[in-house]
C-alpha cells in the first residue's frame, strides 16, 4: 500500500471497523474515528493524526500502520496500543496482512457483481465490529478468538429456529467440595517429636519507612553501563509490551518510580524510589565480575519484561535481602521464612487457576492473570500470615478484579473464601523440614563469599540476651555427637570463633522464639477441649440437661419462691431461653400448661421478643411439663 492513492483499491462501502486494544480488551473506535483510519489507510498513508470523534478534543493520538503491526502513539509521552482492522469475516493485525484482505474483498465484490445479488447475513460480535457473513464460508480462527467456536457455532446463533440437539448430554454430577485448599506441608521431625510452624511465624513485621539513600552521580549513564557489563542481550530487552528498553524503565524508575502506581510521592513509590536507590547504588561499588552484582542486575531486567507489579515486588525483595543484615536476629529469621510464604500463595495459583494464570493478556484478563492473583491472595491474607512488602498488593491497579475471580474460584471449590481460612491453609502448606534445615545451612555456611540472609554475629548478640550459656551456639568438641550427623559437622579453621549451630541448639531458639512449636502441643490442646466439652455434656445429662452456670442461675431464681414457682423454673432451665424472658414468664403468673398453651403472638404479647417467643413455643413442643 505504499503506492499512490489512486493506484489503491476503493473502499468497500460496509462491514468495516478499526479497534484498539485496551489494558481490559478490544475496543472499537467510535463511527467518525474509525472512518478517518479507514480513509488514511485506503489512501496509503503510512499514518494519521486522529481529529474526528472522540479524539477531536484530544488531538494527541495518532495511529501508524507498519507492515508488521499496526499501533496507535500519544504523542505526549510515547506509550503504544496495538490496533487492528476488521473487514467481513477477517481480522488484520499488520499492513500486509489487510493488503491481501483489501485485495480479496474487493475481487469478491466483483464476483458479487457479475452473480444476482446473492444475500449475506451480518452478525455484531462483543465490541461492536460489524461482520458481514457471505454463506459460503467463514473463518474458523476469526470465529473461535471472538467467542463463537467454530463456523457452524456461529451459523447455528444466528439462525432464527430454535431447534434443540436430539441427544442432549447428561451433566456429570458435581464433585465433592473438599476441604482443604492445599495439601499439608512437611513437619520437622527432630528426637521423635513433631514440630509445626507457631505464633511467631506470622507475626507482622514492622511497617516499612521511605529511606534516605546515596543518589548515584550521572545515574543514567552508570545505570546503562552496568546493565551492558552484566546482562546479556540487554539492548534488544524491551518492556511495557515493546515500548520501552529494559534500560530506560529502570532508568525512569530510579528517578520517578513506577507510573503504574503514581506519582513519585505516592505510597508505594516512597518505597520503590529509595529501595532501587539503595541497590543501583550497592551495585555500583561491585566489581563487574560480582556474581550477586550480576544476579541483582539480570533480575531487574527479567521484571521489567513482566508487569509493574513484579517489578514492585522484586526491587522490594532485592532491598530486604540487602539490608537484612542490619536487622535484629528474629526479623532475619521472619524475612528468610517469607519466601515459603509466597511459594504457598503460587503453589494456590497454580492448583486453582492454572493455566489461564499463565497465559498473556490476549488470553486472559489482567485479574486472571498470576502477577495480579497473587496481589489478590496477599492482600486478603497476606497481613495474616505476616508477610512482608504487602502494600505493591494492596496498590494493584487490578487488585478488584483479581479479588473477584479469586472469591469466584474459591466460593466454587470450598464455598468459603475467609481470609482466615486462606492464611492458615498456606501457613499449614509451607515445608517446615525445609525452613529448619534451610536456616541451618544458612548460619553454617562456611563460604568466605557466602550470600547470606542470617549474620552470624546477630545469632551471638541474641544468645547472650537470652540463652543462659550463650556458647552453645559455638561448635564445642564435647558435644561433637550433636554435630555429627550435619553437614559440614564442623566448622573450618577460619570460622571456628563464628557461631556454628547444632539442630538441638537451632531447634531450642526457634522454640524460644515461638517460630515452631511441637505438633503434639496443639494436639494435647485440642484433645482437652474436646474432653471439656465432653465432661460438660455429661453435667448436662445428670442435672436434666442444665448447665452449671444455669443450676445457679436458677438457685437464684428459686429463692423465696413456692414450690409450683420452683417446677415452673426448672422446666424452664431445659429450653434456650434467656434470663429476662424466664422472669416475664414467672411474673405472668401462668403455670407449666398455661405457657404450654399460648401462641407466638400471645407470648409477645406477655413481653417476650419475636425471637424469644419462637424459642418457648419450641420448648413446649419438645419438653414436656413436670
Amino acid at each position: 500500500l505504499g503506492g499512490a492513492a489512486a493506484s489503491a483499491p476503493a473502499a468497500p462501502k460496509s462491514g468495516t471497523s478499526w479497534m484498539w486494544e485496551d489494558d481490559s480488551g478490544w475496543k472499537s473506535y467510535d463511527p467518525k474515528t474509525s472512518q478517518q483510519i479507514e480513509n488514511s489507510f485506503i489512501a496509503g498513508s503510512s499514518s494519521v493524526k486522529l481529529t474526528s470523534g472522540f479524539y477531536a478534543k484530544k488531538p494527541v493520538y495518532v495511529v501508524k500502520f507498519g507492515k508488521k503491526k499496526m499501533w496507535q502513539e500519544n504523542t505526549n509521552t510515547g506509550y503504544r496500543r496495538p490496533i487492528r482492522r476488521h473487514h467481513g469475516a477477517s481480522i488484520q493485525y499488520s499492513l500486509t496482512d489487510a493488503k491481501k484482505a483489501l485485495k480479496k474483498s474487493v475481487k469478491k465484490g466483483k464476483q458479487a457483481a457479475k452473480s444476482n445479488g446473492q444475500n449475506s447475513t451480518s452478525t455484531t460480535p462483543p465490541g461492536g465490529a460489524t461482520f458481514t457473513n457471505p454463506s459460503s464460508s467463514f473463518s474458523s480462527k476469526a470465529a473461535s478468538f471472538f467467542g463463537f467456536g467454530s463456523s457452524s457455532t456461529l451459523t447455528r446463533r444466528s439462525s432464527t429456529s430454535k431447534s434443540k440437539p436430539k441427544n442432549k448430554a447428561k451433566k456429570p454430577k458435581p464433585m465433592p467440595k473438599p476441604n482443604t485448599l492445599l495439601r499439608k506441608g512437611n513437619r520437622f521431625t527432630f528426637e521423635g517429636k513433631q514440630y509445626m510452624l507457631g505464633k511467631a511465624a506470622t507475626d507482622a513485621p514492622p511497617a516499612k519507612r521511605a529511606t534516605d539513600a546515596k543518589k548515584l552521580p550521572n545515574a543514567n549513564k552508570e545505570i546503562a553501563k552496568m546493565l551492558a557489563e552484566s546482562v546479556e542481550g540487554v539492548k534488544t530487552m524491551r518492556g511495557q509490551r515493546g515500548e520501552r528498553s529494559v534500560t530506560q524503565m529502570i532508568q525512569a524508575a530510579y528517578s520517578h518510580g513506577l507510573f503504574m502506581h503514581g506519582g513519585p510521592t505516592s505510597a508505594v513509590n516512597k518505597l520503590i524510589i529509595p529501595a532501587l536507590k539503595h541497590i543501583i547504588f550497592w551495585c555500583s561499588g561491585k566489581n563487574k565480575t560480582d556474581p550477586k552484582r550480576s544476579h541483582i542486575l539480570n533480575a531487574l531486567a527479567q521484571a521489567c519484561l513482566d508487569c509493574q507489579q513484579v517489578q514492585a515486588r522484586e526491587i522490594l525483595r532485592m532491598f530486604r535481602e540487602l539490608t537484612n543484615q542490619a536487622q535484629t536476629l528474629q526479623l532475619q529469621i521472619s524475612g528468610f521464612l517469607n519466601p515459603f510464604k509466597e511459594g504457598a500463595v503460587d503453589m494456590l495459583i497454580s492448583i486453582k487457576h492454572a493455566p489461564l494464570c499463565d497465559m498473556d493478556h490476549t488470553k486472559a484478563r489482567p485479574g486472571q492473570q498470576r502477577a495480579h492473583l497473587r496481589s489478590a491472595y496477599v492482600a486478603m491474607a497476606g497481613d495474616i500470615m505476616g508477610m512482608h512488602d504487602t502494600l505493591p498488593s494492596k496498590n494493584d491497579r487490578f487488585l478488584y478484579d483479581a479479588k473477584d475471580e479469586a472469591v469466584r474460584i474459591l466460593k466454587k471449590d470450598l464455598g468459603t473464601s475467609d481470609p482466615s481460612f486462606i492464611a492458615s491453609e498456606l501457613m499449614s502448606s509451607i515445608d517446615v523440614n525445609s525452613f529448619v534445615t534451610g536456616l541451618l545451612a544458612d548460619i553454617n555456611n562456611q563460604s568466605a563469599k557466602a550470600d547470606r540472609s542470617i549474620d552470624r554475629k546477630c545469632v551471638f548478640t541474641w544468645a547472650k540476651d537470652n540463652l543462659k550459656n550463650p556458647h552453645l551456639v559455638f561448635y564445642d568438641e564435647d558435644r561433637k555427637e550433636e554435630f555429627a550427623k550435619q553437614a559440614p559437622s564442623r566448622p573450618t579453621k577460619e570460622n571456628e570463633y563464628n557461631p556454628f549451630l547444632s539442630t538441638k541448639v537451632l531447634v531450642d531458639i526457634l522454640l524460644k522464639m515461638k517460630f515452631i512449636e511441637l505438633e503434639q502441643e496443639q494436639q494435647s490442646t485440642k484433645t482437652q477441649e474436646l474432653e471439656s466439652k465432653k465432661a460438660e455434656v455429661v453435667e448436662k445429662s445428670k442435672d436434666n440437661g442444665i448447665s452449671a452456670k444455669k443450676k445457679k442461675l436458677a438457685d437464684d431464681m428459686k429463692k423465696g419462691q413456692s414450690e409450683e414457682t420452683k417446677k415452673l423454673i426448672d422446666w424452664l432451665m431445659q429450653g434456650t431461653l434467656n434470663e429476662k424472658s424466664m422472669q416475664i414468664l414467672i411474673k405472668s403468673g401462668l403455670d407449666q400448661k398455661g405457657i404450654k398453651s399460648l401462641n407466638k403472638i400471645e407470648l409477645m404479647k406477655i413481653g417476650l421478643t419475636a425471637g424469644q417467643a419462637t424459642a418457648a413455643v419450641k420448648m413446649c413442643k419438645n419438653i414436656p411439663p413436670k
